[in-house]
């Protein structure tokens, strides 16, 4: 075989390739984090964060919730709590629950009917739990007030 042997013949890359490759993969790195840091990249991490600014349930049954939605996702309300008693979607006319766009403010508009069998009285204060589509739950609280 020869002097050197059997790698006598492989060459290794030269100093300047291999600093032009790391300062590719730095600037590609670079902009990456910058992408993700800046929001660039919010289909992957949409995500709703609805805040309850008001919520009143009437003596009639009639709940009233005023949301805003602080995130980066659209949010689909599926369901309203009130401690254990389960709300229905009330607006005439619309089949779909309501839908609260990213910087929306919006009044949702439901109906608890079991809201005195639950115990529930004038002045009261209780946990409303708003549940989206896609799983994401939000707390707060809701006054009862006389219809």
């Amino acid at each position: 075989m020869g002097e050197g042997g059997v790698f006598r013949s492989y060459k290794a890359i030269s100093p300047v390739i291999a600093t032009i490759i790391i300062i590719a993969v730095t600037i590609a790195i670079s902009v990456a984090v910058a992408g993700w840091l800046m929001g660039l990249w919010t289909g992957y991490t949409a995500k709703p964060a609805l805040r309850i600014i008001d919520a009143t349930l009437y003596t009639n049954g009639t709940l009233l919730a005023t949301v805003i939605n602080e995130g980066t996702g659209d949010a689909n309300v599926e369901s309203i709590t009130i401690g254990d008693v389960k709300c229905t979607y009330s607006d005439a006319g619309l089949t779909s629950p309501d839908l609260v766009k990213p910087g929306e403010r919006a009044t949702l508009k439901w109906t608890c009917t079991a809201w005195s069998t639950a115990g529930f009285q004038p002045g009261g204060s209780y946990v409303i739990t708003i549940m989206t589509t896609d799983g994401f739950k939000f707390t707060g609280n809701v006054y009862v007030k006389q219809a």
